[in-house]
């Protein structure tokens, strides 16, 4: 997450009465919050939009089994909530107080005005900003898909019991695993390009066998246990 607000300031050289500090005193409000408590809810209209002054924040998103997917940490100076401000579109991710925090709040419409009001600004936000958004969907990404393959190596493993070739029920391994039919054939696809999967055969439309490679799962499923 690089959208440091002291540091592009810092960047644009201006003046002591335009610095960032300058700048967070005239369009935001200070605001306190207790570790743990949320400030960011995924899903929510996007109201606000924060600089950290003081403090670490967590940026997470639920996957499909309710579990957490840590996404970043931002501290001091960095700013956050400008996404959806700036898309006009919902919450994409929940941030939480990892510490305790002091942050600078800005409505939409101030931010919006504060940003108008320095020009300057502008750019350097919007490069930040485009940057942080493809950082963002790259990690969501691989972190969903790592956890579904997590979620159906598991489950895999349960059902084994010792065979070879391991006959699943697609829609009870959907309902067991709240994967969806799609998301189950792309990841045994690609867990089979991994070699986690060593062979598999759709039998019908509700069954297909498959054999995994239980070295190979086994060492993956540790190594990204939670």
């Amino acid at each position: 997450m690089g959208n440091n607000i002291f540091k592009i300031v810092e960047q644009l050289e201006l003046s002591n009465e335009n610095d960032a500090l300058s700048f967070i005193s005239r369009y935001a409000k200070k605001k306190q919050y207790r570790a743990n408590e949320i400030l960011v809810k995924e899903g929510e209209r996007a109201q606000k939009v924060y600089i950290i002054l003081t403090g670490e924040a967590l940026v997470f998103k639920y996957d499909h089994m309710g579990n957490i997917i840590e996404l970043a940490s931002i501290t001091q100076g960095n700013l956050f909530g400008e996404m959806a401000i700036f898309l006009d579109k919902k919450r994409t991710a929940s941030i939480k107080a990892k510490t305790d925090l002091i942050v600078a709040e800005f409505g939409s419409i101030d931010f919006i005005k504060a940003l108008a009001n320095n020009p300057d600004l502008v750019f350097r936000v919007f490069s930040n900003f485009v940057d942080n958004v493809n950082e963002m969907n790259e990690k969501i990404s691989i972190l969903s898909d790592m956890l579904l393959f997590k979620t159906l190596g598991f489950y895999l493993f349960n059902i084994s019991k010792g065979q070879e070739i391991i006959p699943v029920n697609v829609n009870e391994l959907c309902l067991a695993t709240k994967i969806t039919e799609v998301q189950l054939s792309e990841s045994i696809k690609e867990m089979h390009n991994l070699k986690l999967i060593e062979s598999y055969k759709i039998i019908s439309k509700n069954q297909v066998d498959i054999s995994i490679n239980k070295e190979l799962m086994m060492s993956f499923l540790l190594t990204c246990k939670s």
